[in-house]
């Protein structure tokens, strides 16, 4: 009897289980902790099949259980944004059934199998009928637990609303590989906020300074245009360091925004950023149904190439391509998680996602005032000294000694600047090229009592402000001081990245070590600072023994070298981790790439940092046209900066530094002072205020809008125009308004 009564039991169970169960065998059952609310006065508006889950005081959250989406209300607004491409705007019939199932789709992974040595990587979509997913009710969201069936690949998926954004996040706990599949990457909401080219939009991205790609201009995209894809902080392929023919700018922001009409969303990488990917879509490469979007992918296994084998007869090899692609054994333990703001009406544009990100770094900590903001300044590199390495006796060719930078800064500082910033390029032994910079400086430039000299100098001027440009994280083989094999990055066939065998790249116990010994050399020169080169614009993962680390691990490095130096520091670059650490930025781009996808170029990055962190661009003795470099300048919130030296350029002819082609002080001394003079005298009331909006009101007009309430409006056109009854002459500008009422 009691054998009957178990296998009655048995069957009950098996029949509540396949009773939430969709047709297809996918579990999408609803889980509730609590019991689902009816009260939304936005649940009436919402399509047939989607549930109402949730709901706080700014947002609403719904779910469709049978292609696992979600819909996010902004009560605000009352616009409802899909994580699916809505049906009922448009046929997605037409498309493959891959391209269905991708375009319904919350996320997407890619995984190869443990055996696979070709890079053979596969691709599934949550929303694939033989998945099973179990869905959970949180108190403030919602939590998904997909199961990948074809892979054996399990993860969960949460989704949280809170006061001001909504939070998603993938915890790395909660991701399992239950069979001979390694998972390698997520791609998070892939179709979240896509639109057609007829929507009034774009996408905004953080390529360079930034990038806009209009929805309405898809028909002038090349028709063979590809996914453009940004890797976060530094390019993640190890083979691609040292291309020299790579143009792929990196993302010093994990953020992107879509605009579609009166509505925005801002999404932002809270965790993870370190090992992610920035995808952006134009309707040109997509399928039947053409959309603009753009997406997140998290990156869990680094790939890197191996040698197969090689069949060589009578000299000639016989073997199509020997080389295969391997991915890591091991997942990267990261937590992922995104943010998305969402923007209305007057501020649903770049301008207001620049300000929201802003507003929260500085809430978060991540971007703190510098206090060589308060002043308008003047920024030069006085490049030293480098060897000549087309001739045979490799001679050592002096640009500029420590005591003419003395007299340099000196005739600077009697003429007024207020706030001189000298960064000493090629200043240590063996000038420039002599990679990594062991902090020791060269004889023929006046050695340490010049430097000694001109640190004492530094010292009793509160208004001049020097660095010593130190490279710890790049090492040329003809310099010597390190292993190539014990203190270089490894790629994860055990050979170092580099350059023809003659550049490395220093690993990162090694860089410490460098880093700690030039600092105690350094001190002796206080307060000369340090501007850290590569500090703000690269990362990297090593599979070297005595010290492999991934690129969160690099991260940290750079930090904590940071924050280990006495005085100022100033990174090249601008990657997040820097802007709560640093007092100045250079080599900062104010243009994007200009890919294919690309419409414009904008000041994204600047409108985040301008008013906390002053930065560089390029020197305007490089430029070919400074008339137009001054008004970038302006338009980009950038000191002006110049390089010099105190001889001839032509001295380099037989060196590898080949960017100078004008540089002597005395020929550029007094176009340097009217400059600062000129911004000193009519830039100064924007100094210390922050970049609130900016905008192109005509091809040739830009209007820049700071939090004081002043504006200003750069005429780059030949001609003199006539704006708002206010006269503009040509390639000028003028600054109008003051404090708002």
């Amino acid at each position: 009897m009691k054998t009957l009564k178990h296998i009655i039991l048995f069957v009950l169970i098996i029949a509540v289980c396949f009773s939430s169960v969709n047709s297809s065998g996918a579990d999408n059952s609803i889980t509730n902790s609590t019991t689902i609310s009816n009260s939304s006065v936005f649940e009436s508006d919402l399509p047939d099949q989607y549930l109402f889950i949730c709901e706080n005081d700014r947002f609403s959250l719904s779910y469709r259980e049978d292609i696992t989406s979600i819909a996010l209300t902004d009560k605000l607004s009352g616009r409802m944004w899909y994580s699916a491409v809505n049906e009922e705007l448009y046929d997605i019939k037409n498309s493959s059934k891959t391209w269905q199932t991708y375009m319904q789709s919350i996320l997407s992974i890619k995984y190869v199998s443990k055996k696979d040595t070709r890079g053979n990587f596969i691709n599934d979509y949550s929303a694939a009928k033989d998945n099973a997913v179990f869905a959970e009710k949180l108190e403030n969201g919602l939590k998904l637990r997909i199961s990948f069936r074809d892979s054996a690949i399990d993860l969960t998926l949460k989704i949280e609303l809170e006061e001001d954004h909504v939070k998603l996040s993938v915890p790395i706990d909660e991701i399992k590989e239950n069979g001979e599949y390694s998972i390698v990457s997520v791609e998070l909401l892939p179709f979240f906020g896509a639109a057609a080219k007829d929507a009034d939009g774009y996408i905004v991205y953080p390529d360079g300074s930034g990038a806009i790609s209009y929805f309405n201009e898809t028909d002038n995209k090349h028709q063979f245009t590809k996914q453009y894809t940004i890797d976060v902080y530094s390019l993640l392929d190890h083979e691609k360091i040292f291309d020299e023919t790579n143009e792929e700018n990196c993302a010093m922001l994990p953020i992107y925004g879509i605009k579609n009409e009166k509505n925005a969303f801002l999404a932002v990488i809270t965790k993870g950023d370190s090992s992610a990917k920035i995808n952006v879509n134009t309707s040109v490469n997509s399928s039947a149904v053409k959309l603009n979007r753009a997406s997140f992918e998290f990156v869990y296994r680094n790939q890197y190439r191996i040698y197969l084998s090689n069949i060589i007869i009578n000299g000639r090899s016989r073997t199509t391509n020997p080389y295969g692609v391997k991915v890591d054994k091991d997942m990267i333990q990261l937590d992922c998680e995104v943010k998305l703001f969402f923007l209305n009406d007057d501020v649903a544009n770049y301008s207001g996602m620049a300000n929201v990100y802003r507003d929260y770094l500085i809430k978060e900590g991540l971007l703190k005032k510098s206090k060589l903001q308060d002043e308008v300044g003047l920024a030069l590199n006085v490049f030293m000294g480098t060897r000549e390495e087309k001739t045979f006796l490799k001679k050592f060719v002096n640009m500029t000694t420590f005591d003419e930078v003395n007299r340099i800064a000196s005739d600077y500082l009697n003429n007024d600047i207020a706030n001189l910033q000298i960064m000493l390029r090629g200043w240590s032994k063996n000038g420039y090229y002599n990679q990594p910079n062991i902090a020791t400086p060269d004889n023929h430039l006046g050695g340490s009592a010049g430097l000694k000299r001109l640190a004492a100098l530094d010292k009793e001027n509160d208004k001049l402000f020097l660095y010593l440009e130190t490279n710890v994280n790049s090492a040329s083989k003809s310099s010597g001081g390190f292993s190539t094999g014990r203190d270089v990055v490894l790629q994860g066939n055990k050979i170092p990245v580099s350059h023809n065998k003659s550049k490395f790249l220093i690993n990162a116990k090694k860089m410490e070590s460098l880093y700690e010994n030039a600092l105690i050399k350094m001190s002796a020169n206080l307060p000369i600072g340090v501007a850290l080169a590569k500090a703000g614009s690269f990362i990297t993962h090593d599979y070297n023994k005595s010290f492999g680390l991934q690129r969160s691990d690099n991260i940290e490095v750079w930090k904590n070298m940071i924050s280990q130096t006495y005085s100022n520091v100033a990174a090249q670059g601008g990657n997040l981790y820097t802007l709560a650490l640093v007092d100045r930025l250079y080599d900062i781009p104010i243009e994007s790439s200009m890919n294919q996808i690309t419409d414009e170029s904008i000041p994204w990055y600047q409108m985040i940092v301008y008013g906390s962190i002053p930065y560089t661009s390029e020197p305007g003795n490089l430029s070919y046209d400074l008339e137009l470099l001054k008004l970038k300048w302006i338009e980009y919130g950038c000191m002006p900066y110049f390089e010099v030296t105190v001889r001839n350029p032509l001295n380099l002819k037989n060196t590898s530094y080949n960017t100078l082609f004008t540089s002597e002080n005395s020929k550029w001394r007094e176009v340097i002072l009217d400059i600062y003079n000129e911004w000193k005298s009519k830039l100064e009331p924007i100094q210390n205020t922050f970049m609130i909006k900016h905008e192109k009101l005509t091809e040739d007009i830009t209007q820049i809008t700071y939090e004081n309430g002043y504006q200003v409006i750069i005429n780059f056109s030949f001609s003199k125009i006539n704006y708002n009854n206010m006269e503009i002459p040509a390639r000028d500008y003028i600054l109008v308004g003051g404090a708002y009422n």
